[in-house]
């Protein structure tokens, strides 16, 4: 039997991984900044679509397993992201019209990793 000076509480855990998780949260841009800095800058598809998929699956972590996650979320956060947005599908429905439609996706990669 554990002394309950040796077992960790329940709460200590959970401190202990939010702070993992914020660690986790706050070094992937850096990670990812160099990842795609030492592959030609994200200018291949490639590169640029799985630096998407990357940041898509850490925002969908973030919200299922965060108490508050849009806690900063404020205002003017919410007027730049909305114009992000409108601008990656912009770049999406142009490929309708475009002469080529393979390069409009690619340019929606590129906003979709801005966002």
């Amino acid at each position: 039997m554990l002394s309950p000076i040796s077992a960790p509480r329940a709460a200590d855990r959970g401190q202990v991984a939010g702070r993992v998780g914020v660690v986790a949260l706050l070094t992937l841009p850096g990670l990812l900044t160099l990842y795609l800095g030492f592959n030609s800058g994200g200018f291949f598809v490639d590169v640029t679509g799985l630096a998407a998929v990357v940041l898509a699956l850490a925002l969908a972590v973030r919200i299922t397993l965060a108490e508050r996650p849009f806690a900063g979320v404020s205002g003017p956060v919410v007027v730049a992201a909305g114009a992000l947005a409108l601008y990656a599908v912009l770049a999406l429905v142009s490929a309708s019209w475009s002469g080529s439609p393979a390069r409009a996706l690619l340019e929606f990669d590129r906003a979709l990793v801005y966002l």
